[in-house]
């Protein structure tokens, strides 16, 4: 038995109905059947007669209408208007019903009614107005005139989508008064509180309405009493069930030529018949039986006007009569029909604490558009873009034969942002092809089988496919085709889903809200039109940035110039717009014209009111036929950071397991974790403790979590500053490998696939350096160092590739992940222990490389002067330690920093007349470096010291695997001295006596060393370079000091020797 509980006052209201309506007069009886086989029934209600009233200030409107209740005739009420819960009155016109006696409405044993009511709306059952009070606890039956179905309920029933008879057993059931508490009254009991004078005082019945009914049909029709529930049931059930009207696949109106009308009842085995010429497909000489070819084809093509009517029959009974008028498209009409231009805000709505919506010009495809920033990082947020006057243009038919919907979009931002389509109300969904047409490329793409797309980096239109769509409602509960959702629900209104934490800080222009009757003509409307210039774009996204950090702008198309002011006017027609052109600082290395607050201070421009530095940017190219396009003008807003005043170094996890010390989410079934571990450190050899993970299972891969505390980045403002930091740091310890295995692991921030691209140090306690190399761990203890600055990135499938600070700003960090390798250890050792400790954030990396004693790591490269042009520097000869400058060197050696080189800073070497070495690392991590083929290094040979002769050899290092390649001294180099003398010169690499000046060496004259190396591929890696080595044959040059500096590699062989030569010493020597 189903049970729906209702609130009191449901069951209050429905009570009284039964108490209130008893039915039947003869004319009651005739409309069942006849009274051979109909139970005796009493109609007090018989819908005959449109005799209702709304109260409590609803409106209504109302009529009688045929052929839809089982009895013929019904009363159809729709609500206009309700700004509360209201009720009707039902007034009674059956005339054997007014005519019962008390005694004889005592001995009745059910109450009836039939009802239509559509879905999602809340009413009661009809009550006696005079009973208003009175409630009921009882069964109630329910049997559906159109499908059959019976069901029952213990106590009250709702009616919300259902449609039939309604019956309430009389003889058990208890009733309340006055709105009291105890059901202590019978039936009885309320025919005499009612009928007090011996005469039948039932006069009208109430129904009552929750607020939601506004906009809702409901339709009454033969309320009354009669003897007992099971027979009224049996009866009921062997009368023919409803025969559904057909519907018809295109809403009156306007359709395209040749268009096919299908019909449909939901009536199953119900024969449908028709006319064309509006005449009753009842009667009429003129009807015909609908029936689809055997292809599927209907029968019915609209060519001109039409006046279709239709029937469906089933069983003998026929449903009501359906009609619709068509009429043809005329081939004048516009393709293209635009409702909303992105001018008017008044047609838009969002949530003003997390959105800013304004009207910008010269921004859209037609002038104005709409713009749209972010606010808030967290949650999601609705949009709405309402539609004009224009879709009046468009009734139900003409919308219905839409082929897309459309509209266009910016988002040149790098973050990818979802375009999806809901019309009118949340849960209303598309699932079908979506076509992109980029406005600046002329580029077309097609996603098929789609609910929405992903878009970065784009300027274009979004096309959504609507004659083959699904549109769901209700979050996927109901489907239909576009022909059905336009018949029932009509378009009103887009709404766009934003994810606030990709929307945050950044806009999005949105313009041309337009629906077009052929998509082929569409595109041919698009492709009509000259391609865009792609519109500026900044590498920071609206907010708070840091004093001194530069703004880089780019456009898409190549080519394009961009101009920008800094003072709030238009970069288009402005006296003070500047073009933005870099500032060349050395080989690969450029700077922007435009700081934080840099910029604005050299030309006294103060922020606005609100304390924003505003760029505003436009790009401009040529298009095929040499004219000059310009982009949207694009608007950037920073502001300043308050400068980092807080503690410099900040312990983000200490390991001890205390507070948020610990160890997060781990997978159990492959490591066993630890808190608080007690171990002994290999740096100092004290005791201390750590989040200790013994590696349980080896054949996946899995990741382990460790909280982190960044509360302690706060400055003196309070504001947490941890997007800031220049420096990660951490302790490692590995044991229980093999010997040569290795423990491979990746660092993750704060979820799954959400990597740190950023320089990493490991350093071993033996104070050997590796460059990039946490990854890939054997025995040891280390200290991790990765360096953070403007260009760091965080990536990976969970998210978009962005700045560290930018994700950080944008994300509460409290976790630090490593995600294991899944890899097999060799037998004896399948249980590695792993510590983890000391997890700390540094505000300032030079203090920290000095504090490890680490230099020459060339994160802050002097790019100031031209000494370098053309090359990319990997060692600046800064270091002169076994650490972050060499890896490594002969014993004999003396070693140290000197101020030689015209930078100030280069290796002095002293020699011990033997053969020696010299080994560099190579910390280059200019993405460039994959496009260079050849060495470069500086070298001194004082006067006096002699001629010199050196071997150089490099190493590239791919996840572990290292391959070795030599100068071939069978080739040649290139020297040039000081006075800008080249030479080429074959063979060895022998330096003159008094030498100062470059080497020059082509990638095409070292030779794969196979004895030294684990293959690859034998070619040099210049983007994974690891090591550089510079060997001096030993003579009489013991005691002589000769000076190395910035260890290089170069793209260009014509461009590195035009950069430092002068003239041509001598050809070949």
């Amino acid at each position: 038995m189903k049970k729906l509980s209702l609130s009191p006052r449901f069951t209050k209201l429905t009570a009284a109905l039964l108490s209130a309506v008893m039915l039947i007069t003869a004319c009651g009886i005739n409309l069942f059947c006849s009274a051979e086989t109909a139970p005796k029934m009493y109609i007090a209600f018989t819908g005959e007669h449109d005799s209702m009233e709304a109260y409590n200030e609803a409106s209504v409107s109302h009529t009688v209408v045929d052929n839809i209740s089982p009895d013929g005739k019904a009363v159809a009420y729709t609500v206009t208007s309700s700004p509360n819960q209201f009720n009707v009155n039902l007034f009674f016109d059956g005339a054997e019903f007014r005519s019962l006696t008390p005694a004889t409405l005592k001995s009745m044993g059910c109450f009836f009614f039939w009802i239509s009511a559509p879905e999602g709306i809340r009413l009661s059952t009809p009550i006696l107005k005079d009973g208003e009070g009175t409630g009921f606890r009882g069964a109630v039956t329910t049997y559906n005139t159109t499908t059959g179905e019976v069901a029952e309920y213990t106590e009250s029933f709702n009616p919300s989508g259902f449609e039939g008879y309604v019956m309430i057993d009389l003889k058990t059931t208890s009733y309340n008064k006055d709105w009291g508490a105890d059901y202590n009254r019978n039936w009885s009991d309320v025919v005499d509180s009612v009928c007090r004078n011996g005469s039948n005082n039932f006069t009208t019945a109430l129904v009552w309405h929750a607020p939601e009914a506004k906009g809702s049909q409901i339709i009454f029709d033969s309320v009354g009493v009669t003897d007992n529930v099971a027979d009224f049931l049996a009866y009921q059930k062997t009368r023919p069930l409803k025969t559904n009207a057909p519907s018809a696949s295109s809403a009156s109106g306007t359709v395209k030529a040749g268009t096919q009308i299908k019909l449909t009842s939901q009536t199953e085995g119900a024969e449908i018949y028709y006319t064309l010429d509006g005449t009753d497909p009842t009667t009429s000489n003129t009807r015909v039986k609908y029936q689809l070819d055997n292809l599927g084809n209907s029968p019915i093509v609209v060519n001109a006007i039409v006046s279709l009517r239709a029937v469906a029959v089933a069983n003998g009974r026929y449903s009501t009569v359906s009609g619709w008028n068509y009429n043809v498209l005329d081939p004048n009409t516009p393709n293209t029909t635009l409702v909303n231009d992105g001018s008017d805000l008044g047609l838009t709505w969002h949530f003003e604490d997390q959105s800013k919506f304004t009207v910008v010009d010269g921004m859209g495809p037609s002038g104005k558009a709409y713009k749209t920033v972010g606010l808030v990082n967290s949650g999601a947020q609705i949009i709405v873009f309402n539609f004009n006057d224009e879709l009046k243009k468009l009734d139900k038919s003409l919308l219905s034969i839409q082929e897309t919907f459309s509209f266009w979009v910016s988002n040149m931002d790098s973050q990818a942002q979802n375009f999806s389509l809901t019309f009118n109300a949340e849960g209303v969904g598309f699932y079908g092809t979506i076509v992109t047409y980029n406005t600046i490329t002329g580029e077309i793409k097609e996603h098929n089988n789609v609910g929405g797309v992903d878009l970065a980096e784009f300027e274009g239109y979004v096309i959504f496919k609507l004659q083959d769509a699904k549109i769901s409602t209700g979050w996927g509960a109901k489907n239909y085709s576009w022909q059905e959702y336009v018949i029932n629900n009509g378009v009103e209104k887009f709404l766009s889903y934003r994810a606030n934490s990709a929307f945050y800080g950044r806009q999005i222009l949105w313009d041309d809200f337009a629906f077009s009757i052929s998509y082929d003509k569409l595109i041919k409307e698009l492709e009509a039109k000259p391609l865009r210039t792609a519109p500026p774009a900044a590498d920071k996204p609206n907010g708070t940035l840091a004093y001194g950090t530069q703004v880089f702008l780019t456009s898409a198309t190549e080519n394009a110039e961009i101009y920008y002011t800094l003072d709030g006017t238009d970069p288009i027609t402005s006296k003070t717009r500047k073009l933005y052109k870099l500032i060349f600082m050395a080989a690969g290395l450029y700077d922007s014209p435009i700081r934080i607050t840099k910029a604005w201070d050299e030309l006294n421009i103060a922020p606005d009111e609100d304390g924003k530095y505003t760029v505003k940017a436009v790009a401009v190219a040529e298009n095929e036929s040499g004219e000059q396009v310009y982009s949207a003008v694009q608007t950037f807003q920073y502001s300043l950071e308050h400068k980092y005043d807080g503690k410099m170094n900040v312990v983000l996890n200490n390991g001890d397991g205390t507070g948020k010390n610990k160890i997060g989410w781990y997978a159990s079934e492959m490591v066993v974790a630890q808190d608080g571990a007690e171990y002994k450190r290999g740096d100092t050899g004290e005791i201390d403790l750590g989040m200790k993970f013994t590696v349980n299972a080896s054949n996946k891969a899995y990741l382990i979590w460790m909280n982190l505390d960044t509360s302690g980045c706060v400055d003196s403002k309070g504001y947490n500053q941890f997007h800031n930091i220049q420096a990660i740091t951490y302790r490692v310890e590995v044991s229980g490998l093999a010997s040569g295995a290795v423990f491979k692991n990746g660092l993750g921030l704060q979820r799954e696939g959400c990597g740190i691209d950023a320089t990493t140090y490991v350093i071993s306690d033996d104070g050997k350096v590796r460059k990039n190399a946490s990854g890939s761990l054997t025995n040891g203890s280390y200290t991790v160092v990765m360096l953070i600055d403007d260009t760091t990135t965080v990536s990976g499938w969970a998210v978009a590739t962005q700045t560290f600070r930018q994700y950080c700003k944008n994300n509460e960090i409290g976790s630090v992940g490593f995600y294991i390798a899944q890899q097999e250890y060799e037998k004896g050792y399948e249980h590695p222990v792993v510590i983890y400790d000391d997890f700390q954030a540094h505000f300032d990396s030079k203090s920290l490389l000095e504090e490890l004693d680490i230099d020459g790591l060339l994160k802050d490269y002097d790019s100031g002067t031209n000494e370098n042009s053309s090359m990319l520097v990997c060692n600046d000869g800064s270091g002169a330690k076994l650490n972050g400058g060499l890896t490594g060197f002969s014993a004999g050696l003396g070693l140290a920093t000197s101020d030689r080189s015209k930078d100030e800073r280069c290796l002095s070497v002293t020699l011990d007349g033997k053969d020696s070495y010299v080994s560099f690392g190579s910390f280059c991590t200019d993405i460039d470096a994959i496009l260079c083929d050849g060495v470069a290094f500086w070298a001194e040979i004082p006067a006096g010291t002699g001629a010199v002769t050196l071997d150089f050899k490099l190493a590239d290092n791919k996840e572990g695997d290292t391959e070795y390649f030599k100068y071939a001294d069978t080739k040649w180099h290139y020297q040039i001295d000081a006075f800008g003398g080249a030479a080429r010169v074959n063979g060895k690499i022998t330096l003159p006596d008094g030498f100062r000046g470059w080497v020059i060496i082509p990638g095409d004259n070292f030779h794969y060393i196979d004895t030294e190396s684990k293959f690859v591929n034998g070619a040099v890696d210049y983007d994974k370079l690891s090591e550089f080595t510079v060997s001096i044959a030993g003579g009489s040059n013991s005691g002589k000091t000769i000076y190395l500096d910035d260890i290089s590699i170069y793209a260009s062989l014509e461009a590195i020797i035009k950069a430092h030569a002068k003239s041509w010493k001598t050809t070949i020597r």
